[in-house]
């Protein structure tokens, strides 16, 4: 039944346990589904007041149970009134069924129930040796409705159509032209539908839905000899044949109405996923310290064999699932209900020993919709698209290359800009690797020094596999034993080969199983990898999503490398968990022409948007200033990664609010690795707070996300408000470690806290951030952590051993922090300028940043503390003051 089409018949009769609308007619259904001026009748109450029996041959309800679940696949709905509106939007259908039978000959019957009107119809002429129902609506009062015109009918289906694509615009519908069975005994009947087919679809032409034309079946098709109506093989051929099309790419029907279904290609809405103990206790009205895991049918109150479908039916909904009939007589305990929830790669939020992969949904959106759009990436001028169902084919070639790689084993990627960082990130995720992603080598490094860092990471994380392309294969370690994929190799896959690849579950992941890797701070030998579990990125995620309103379709424009910890999450995992199409940029390619990016935003109408802060100045400062862009459609660009400074922002909005970016639309976020990412956001929506007293020059980052704990310490001990100190936290998303560092995570974790070494202020419950309690420096988003590097830089020729100083100084002039390095000669007559360039190669080769200034001082210039250690802080300030460099932060 999975793979069968998941359709919603909105016929004369459609059986109310299905998921069909009980469709009278329009004007009734109007009245009371669309307006909701009626209760809905329920179908048991209208089968005692008709009294059907239940082996009644012409019982239309019961030919529909049969037929339909057996063949079409269709599931139990919820039958609380207004049911049809509960189980509209509670779905995905592939197609949505119509037709008008029930206004050419139906008539209203409002019968006054033990004082209560309610309005129902039924076919009495045609109830063949029912006569017992006439006898059972005379009990009551009641007055009948004539029948309707055409016009009135068609009126009437298309406010329907428009109605149901509200609900589902991106679900085909298709509307049968009726014919009239009876004709020939039956003129009135003929000539309305007649006169309707002539004019409906006219009227419907531009509602993009196909119109299957008038047919004229044999007889032995239709439904009952006494009912004188469509046998379901017409629903299920018409079922069938659209189904079919679909999944074969066809764009028109093929029964000869010439008029193809204008289908845009949407994801169905991400939702987190609810914990099921309180679940159930919503559904059966008891607290949730009722629900164990030992819960069950007639063992727990108010779970009995009748309210076991509405269980099932809230399950459904709940975890966007369809259970087959045995499935939702049979998961009658918490234990069932789990089983059948994991045989389609799905763990509640309250499941203590398993929990989904993180790609879960992936996979379903390539299965559900194979032509919507994963994202878009730009490289050097030209734009390539690439759909869920391309992202699947490379995909299950990433995960077929690892095939002998061991489970858990680390996958490094090693790669440029390219789709195959996400597919080959994606992949050895969803296998049970643990990918990694490490900075490719750039046009400005140095080779050799590059090939002997990634040996020293290498050593210590010791990957499996390494995911890589023919241009940088030559730089990766030959004695680490590790399986080389180079991409160029990988298969082309069809999307059935990736299909049967994947297969059609995702397996679930043991609670505190790893999701990835990602190497945070420091120069590439001495990066350190911090380990990131499926439920804690998950819940990142989840609560990430829900403080800046990321909803699904939200589209995501970003220039930021993925092996940083903001581009990975912000641009790449948190968008393809939610399902947010992503624009990526090529970084250098950003660098020289960064309004490229205002490009994006406004041909895609992206919503959103992460920069450092030195990009916010970057951007306002570059292009023609007549230029003008639409970024009306941007919900929030977000600052972090680095101190957020109020002049980025009045700089930035000062020239774009006319387009659409006003401050209101600027915000800050607090982040890191270490947390999967954020620990703060600002209000969105809203000017972000400026911090007050002698920090004033800075921005808030915004108060801490819902289940974050952060306090201001001073030697351990937590301070109020107002007092600058360090930043720790705690939280659900909390990293796991440091792969293969115990020393360090035991020195950085303390009772469940984590010293970022970051430093701060909390005011009126925001976190300001001014730096670093450590030697780590943040340059235009980047890390550089002095003491590595100082170490590295010492073995430059000319460098007296232990005398060289790595810092920063924000250049108030063009607003950016620099980097500076400072160093004394091994002695006296070595070529400064021979010296200095060796150092700024080695420099940039080593972290990426390209130092501001370099100088060679005097030897004995810098000075050192009692421990003989280079006093960072004085030395600093007797440069600045003799050579007249901007004030040093």
């Amino acid at each position: 039944m999975s793979n069968l089409p998941a359709v919603f018949l909105m016929s004369d009769f459609g059986c109310p346990r299905l998921n069909n609308a009980a469709v009278s007619r329009s004007d009734h259904f109007i009245d009371t589904v669309i307006e909701g001026n009626r209760p809905l009748a329920e179908f048991e109450t209208m089968r005692r007041y008709l009294d059907l029996p239940e082996d009644d041959g012409n019982d239309s309800h019961r030919f529909l149970l049969e037929n339909y679940r057996e063949t079409a696949g269709l599931t139990e709905i919820d039958r609380t009134n207004p049911s049809l509106y509960e189980n509209l939007i509670a779905r995905r259908f592939d197609l949505i069924l119509m037709d008008n039978l029930s206004d050419g000959y139906n008539r209203l019957f409002l019968t006054d129930v033990h004082g209560q009107e309610t309005r129902f119809h039924f076919p009495i002429d045609l109830a063949g040796p029912n006569c017992q129902i006439w006898d059972q609506i005379r009990r009551f009062e009641h007055r009948e409705v004539p029948c309707m015109s055409a016009e009135q009918s068609a009126s009437n289906w298309l406010r329907i159509i428009d109605w149901v694509k509200e609900i589902h615009p991106d679900t085909p519908i298709i509307f049968s032209l009726p014919f009239s069975c009876t004709s020939e005994d039956a003129p009135e009947r003929k000539a309305f539908f007649d006169e309707f087919n002539a004019i409906f679809p006219a009227a419907v032409a531009d509602r993009g839905i196909a119109l299957l034309p008038s047919l004229n079946p044999d007889r032995s098709l239709w439904k009952l000899p006494d009912w004188k109506h469509f046998d379901m093989r017409i629903y299920k051929g018409i079922a069938g044949l659209h189904f079919t099309q679909m999944q074969s790419g066809w764009k028109e029907l093929a029964l000869g109405a010439g008029q193809a279904i204008k289908k845009e290609v949407r994801l169905m809405p991400w939702r987190p996923l609810p914990g099921l103990r309180s679940l159930l206790a919503n559904t059966l009205a008891v607290s949730e310290a009722a629900i164990t895991e030992e819960s069950c049918v007639d063992r727990t109150e108010n779970w009995d064999s009748l309210k076991q479908v509405e269980v099932m039916t809230a399950i459904e909904a709940a975890y966007g699932i369809q259970a087959t009939f045995d499935e939702a007589m049979e998961a009658n305990s918490v234990s069932a209900i789990r089983q059948v929830l994991a045989q389609r790669g799905i763990a509640a939020a309250d499941d203590e020993a398993a929990v989904s992969n993180i790609f879960h949904d992936v996979v379903n959106r390539a299965y559900a919709a194979p032509d919507a759009l994963y994202g878009r990436f730009i490289k050097e001028g030209a734009k390539h698209d690439i759909s869920y169902g391309d992202m699947l084919r490379q995909i299950a070639a990433v995960h077929h290359a690892l095939a002998g790689v061991p489970s858990g084993g680390i996958v490094a990627i090693v790669l440029g800009h390219s789709p195959h960082i996400y597919s080959g990130f994606i992949g050895s995720v969803l296998g049970g690797w643990v990918p990694t992603m490490l900075p490719p080598l750039t046009r400005k490094q140095d080779p050799e020094v590059f090939r002997k860092e990634i040996g020293v990471l290498f050593g210590r994380v010791q990957p499996a596999a390494v995911i890589t392309s023919g241009v940088y294969a030559g730089l990766i370690p030959s004695d680490t034993g590790a399986q080389i994929i180079l991409v160029e190799a990988l298969q082309d896959l069809s999307y059935t080969q990736a299909k049967n690849i994947l297969g059609s579950t995702t397996p679930l992941q043991q609670k505190g199983a790893l999701a990835f890797l990602q190497h945070s701070s420091g120069t590439t030998g001495h990066k350190k990898g911090v380990m990131l579990t499926h439920d804690q990125v998950y819940h990142q995620a989840r609560t990430y999503a829900q403080a800046i309103k990321m909803q699904t379709g939200d589209v995501v424009a970003s220039w930021l490398p993925l092996y940083h910890d903001m581009g990975l999450l912000t641009s790449f995992i948190i968008p393809t968990i939610i399902g947010c199409p992503i624009i990526s940029m090529d970084a250098l390619e950003w660098v020289a022409n960064p309004t490229m990016l205002l490009d994006e935003i406004e041909e895609e109408k992206a919503a959103y948007c992460w920069m450092p802060n030195f990009a916010f100045h970057h951007v306002a400062r570059a292009g023609d200033r007549n230029r003008t862009w639409d970024l009306s459609s941007i919900k929030a660009i977000i600052s972090c990664s680095e101190p957020c400074r109020a002049a980025a922002f009045t700089e930035f909005s000062g020239r774009f609010a006319s387009m659409g970016v006003d401050i209101t639309k600027l915000g800050t976020s607090y982040a890191m690795a270490e947390n999967v990412f954020a620990v703060t956001q600002s209000r969105i929506g809203k000017p972000v707070s400026k911090a007050a007293g002698e920090i004033d020059s800075y921005l808030s980052s915004g108060p801490p996300l819902s289940d974050v704990q952060v306090e201001i310490r001073i030697d351990g001990q937590p301070q109020s408000e107002g007092v600058m100190g360090a930043i720790w936290l705690r939280s659900p998303s909390m990293f796991s470690g440091y792969l293969n560092l115990p020393e360090l995570t035991r020195e950085r974790i303390v009772d469940g806290w984590y010293d970022t070494k970051d430093l701060g202020m909390m005011q009126d419950g925001e976190l300001t951030v001014v730096g670093r309690t450590d030697d780590l420096i943040i340059i235009s988003g980047k890390n550089v952590v002095a003491h590595e590097l100082e170490d590295q830089l010492n073995a430059v020729p000319g460098i007296a051993p232990g005398r060289v100083l790595v810092a920063s100084n924000y250049d108030e002039a063009s607003a950016l922090t620099e980097l500076i390095v400072l160093a004394e000669p091994v002695e006296d007559g070595v070529d400064a300028g021979h010296v200095e360039a060796a150092i700024r190669d080695l420099t940039f080769t080593l972290s990426g940043v390209s130092p501001r200034k370099v100088r060679l001082l005097p030897r004995g210039f810098l000075i050192k503390s009692t421990s003989g250690k280079i006093s960072r802080s004085k030395s600093l300030e007797k440069f600045n003051a003799q050579f007249e460099i901007s004030k040093a932060v």
